[in-house]
């Protein structure tokens, strides 16, 4: 049963993404048999997730008919038209900008591993559509035994604004963790005691690292008690979130990041992807593009 279940999760992922590429495929077909407006035609063919975002990229001059910049959404579209969206043609199927992968552990965040363990084109990539391919790549990493939201991009600008340090874009993570012999968090007051550490600052080997505390709740496990923390960060350094933890005296047995910026895991199912079609999630990466540091920051 366990084999028949590992057999059918890949088929259905590929089901999925071939339904996702030949709808895209379908509704482009359907909007260029006839003339359609414009603000309509992008949010047909992805471009933008609503009218209203349709609205601002043609606002903004981004859009073009046969060469010709834009000015309103209300105009015709015939079939024959070439439009583009910053300088690219849009063809059969669009790259959506940010795209959202529920990553197993176990899954290298790399494109190729050398060793042969599993990576991200032998678990994902072979399965989506070839301009997918070319064109996403990962935003960032986990660590293979960390599970989670790992996003990808097909725009290099918006994955460096979204892992510059200066944006301060905040990442969630749920911990698992045992209690040290050395460990004082047991007490009544515990959460108290480590929001204080944690937004005090921790010393470990790659420096001192910040966090803010979230939740935090004891379980008990097989006699052993477990504390989940629930914690948001804004640095990105390797293995921060387990090193502050562990420095702490709650070594981590699990880590899972659930959101990054707005952008929330969900109900993603374990292994899956999802393109981001949100429009509050859009706007806030136009708002990334745009280099309004301001306006990055999300709670």
């Amino acid at each position: 049963a366990e084999e028949e279940r590992e057999v059918e999760e890949p088929r259905q992922q590929v089901l999925m993404l071939k339904k996702i590429a030949f709808s895209i495929l379908a509704v482009r077909a359907r909007s260029l048999t006839t003339s359609v407006r414009l603000d309509k035609y992008l949010v047909d063919v992805g471009c933008a997730s609503s009218r209203t975002l349709s609205a601002s990229l043609i606002k903004k001059g981004r859009v073009r008919i046969n060469g010709e910049i834009a000015r309103s959404g209300k105009l015709k579209v015939d079939p024959d038209a070439t439009i583009s969206l910053d300088g690219v043609v849009i063809e059969e199927e669009y790259v959506p900008l940010l795209l959202a992968y529920h990553k197993p552990v176990g899954v290298h965040s790399t494109m190729s591993d050398q060793l042969g363990r599993k990576d991200l084109v032998s678990e994902l990539f072979n399965s989506v559509p070839r301009s997918w391919q070319r064109s996403l790549h990962p935003v960032g990493r986990l660590d293979a035994d960390t599970s989670g939201l790992l996003l990808f991009s097909s725009s290099g600008e918006l994955t460096h604004r979204l892992l510059h340090p200066k944006r301060k874009i905040n990442k969630q993570y749920l911990a698992h963790c045992h209690l040290s012999d050395t460990c004082d968090l047991d007490q009544d007051d515990t959460f108290q005691l480590l929001s204080t550490r944690l937004e005090t600052g921790v010393l470990t080997a790659t420096g001192t690292h910040r966090a803010k505390l979230i939740s935090l709740q004891k379980v008990q496990e097989n006699q052993n008690l477990i504390i989940q923390i629930r914690l948001l960060v804004s640095e990105g350094k390797h293995r921060m979130v387990r090193r502050m933890l562990a420095n702490l005296g709650a070594p981590v047995i699990h880590l899972h990041r659930e959101r990054f910026g707005p952008i929330e895991l969900d109900s993603i199912p374990l292994g899956q992807i999802k393109p981001i079609t949100d429009p509050y999630i859009l706007d806030w990466a136009e708002s990334l593009l745009s280099n309004n540091i301001n306006n990055t920051q999300h709670p």
